[in-house]
């Protein structure tokens, strides 16, 4: 957790605590956030391009919110200068160009906080925070992540801004208004999970497939080479609960219950097929993908003779 309270630093113009503090009296702090991979690639590329002298990079994020969970699925940087004798200064038209123009590529997202490349959290960042919640909503998140590859792990920590501070006076129960904490702001830590969809998933299997090539190269692995990489993935796993199960029975090991109860469930999930059945279905299944393949292929051979015939005189 990290407390902050009024300095000299400036978005623009300087907004007060009072301010501050009432707009996100009504937020909801949300209890999960979703980081997605392209977001995470977002954010270190914006690390390494950014100017030389500079301390950190600030951003949006993008996504949606579902109940109680943040999913942030994309984000670009923000323009901004800090620094001992300079005042904070955030390039505001910038970033609402910029979620205007992403908002309209992309109608499903919408602002879900700003994110930061330094692992600490120091006043200036209640400023920006403040700007975030004036200018969407103030159930918005800020994230941060360690880009410094200082240790093994990236450090990723994400926060909510709660009031902190007492009414100045007594309240009438018929006030809609929200109540004022003139004192301070508190950034509350939530839980961070990394989230893949399956798109996303091939992606990072072919980047850490690309890490460990000699020359870094990776090419796309085909239908038929995706068929066998599976097959292969569930006959090593069949291997290691047949090794498992074998090793309880012999009293190697000492039998877990949620294991037993999960290979149950995992049994009875199983259609029963017969052998001959199973083996017609893999069969044919087989020759869809096969078929599929070859037409592909066709398709590209035509268009590339297609493209030769254009390119010949009249």
């Amino acid at each position: 957790m990290a407390a902050t309270t009024s300095s000299s630093a400036k978005v623009n113009s300087a907004p007060t605590i009072a301010t501050a503090a009432s707009n996100v009296a009504q937020s909801t702090s949300p209890m999960l956030v979703r980081l997605h991979p392209v977001a995470i690639a977002g954010i270190c590329d914006a690390y390494e391009r950014r100017k030389e002298k500079a301390t950190r990079v600030v951003g949006t994020l993008m996504g949606k919110v579902e109940g109680d969970v943040v999913e942030v699925t994309n984000c670009f940087a923000v323009p901004h200068e800090e620094g001992a004798q300079t005042p904070l200064r955030l390039d505001t038209d910038f970033a609402q160009s910029m979620m205007e123009l992403t908002k309209r590529g992309s109608p499903q997202e919408e602002v879900v906080g700003w994110f930061s490349t330094r692992p600490n959290v120091p006043e200036t960042s209640f400023y920006i925070h403040d700007f975030y919640v004036r200018f969407s909503n103030p159930n918005i998140i800020h994230l941060t992540v360690d880009c410094t590859a200082e240790v093994d792990r990236m450090p990723i920590k994400a926060y909510v801004c709660s009031p902190l501070g007492v009414p100045p006076a007594p309240r009438d129960p018929k006030d809609p208004s929200p109540p004022r904490f003139d004192q301070a702001s508190l950034f509350a830590q939530v839980p961070v999970e990394i989230f893949c969809w399956d798109a996303e998933r091939v992606g990072l299997d072919l980047i850490t497939a690309g890490r460990l090539a000699p020359d870094r190269v990776v090419n796309i692995p085909t239908d038929a080479d995706q068929v066998l990489q599976t097959a292969k993935l569930i006959d090593d796993m069949l291997e290691s609960v047949l090794s498992y199960v074998d090793k309880v029975l012999k009293d190697q090991i000492p039998a877990d219950p949620e294991v037993g109860r999960a290979l149950m469930d995992v049994m009875g999930s199983i259609p029963k097929i017969d052998e001959e059945a199973f083996e017609k279905l893999a069969n044919s299944s087989r020759k869809d993908v096969l078929m599929v393949m070859y037409l592909s292929e066709l398709a590209k051979a035509q268009l590339a003779l297609q493209e030769k015939v254009n390119i010949l005189p009249n």
